[in-house]
């Protein structure tokens, strides 16, 4: 199989779907990985940080979650700035955990873009900077945002209807007949969305 159904069988290998089998897992992530397949060397990196299916081996574990990293995932970005910012197998280095979590921020991971906004207050890593911090905390926001309307396909639907129903509360407080502005297919719509709240 290819390397999505290498990927597959390692995670189900890890998980109670099957007789749960480490180093089976850690084969076939090892597999999918040398193949260039980003997810499974965010596993392979993980594998070796916390020794599932292999011998912990935190040296390996950057390698792996470096060209996770590389290839776009922010979740090995985001552990990698972990790694650096507590020491983990590494010297402490604020400024490296920095550069990592902004990766994984600017891919759309939200403890990451928290962590930045913590460290730009703080001085962490890189010189107090309070609006910064702001941005960053509202990058955060705005992920968390995306993330809840990603769960919910109509959300983009809810936040229209309010503010149709506050266009048409404004007017109405001005003595306007609201429904004469607005045309049959709109007014269809507007009562439509009603039910789905």
């Amino acid at each position: 199989g290819g390397t999505q159904h290498r990927r597959g069988l390692g995670g189900m290998l890890l998980s109670n779907e099957v007789k749960r089998n480490e180093s089976w897992a850690f084969d076939f992530f090892r597999q999918a990985a040398e193949q260039g397949h980003v997810p499974a060397a965010e596993a392979m990196g993980l594998c070796y940080r916390w020794g599932t299916g292999v011998r912990s081996d935190v040296e390996q574990a950057m390698h792996w979650l470096k060209k996770a990293a590389e290839g776009g995932n922010p979740d090995a970005s985001w552990t990698l700035g972990c790694m650096f910012r507590e020491g983990e197998g590494t010297p402490k280095d604020a400024s490296a955990a920095v550069r990592w979590y902004t990766e994984a921020a600017d891919g759309g991971h939200k403890s990451a873009a928290e962590e930045l906004g913590v460290m730009y207050l703080m001085g962490e890593g890189v010189p107090v900077d309070e609006e910064g911090s702001a941005y960053w905390f509202a990058v955060s926001s705005k992920i968390e945002k995306m993330q809840q309307e990603a769960a919910d396909p109509d959300a983009w639907m809810y936040e229209y209807d309010e503010v149709v129903e506050d266009v048409f509360n404004k007017r109405r407080k001005q003595g306007e007949d609201v429904m004469d502005h607005v045309s049959d297919e709109e007014k269809q719509m507007w009562i439509e969305s009603q039910g789905r709240r």
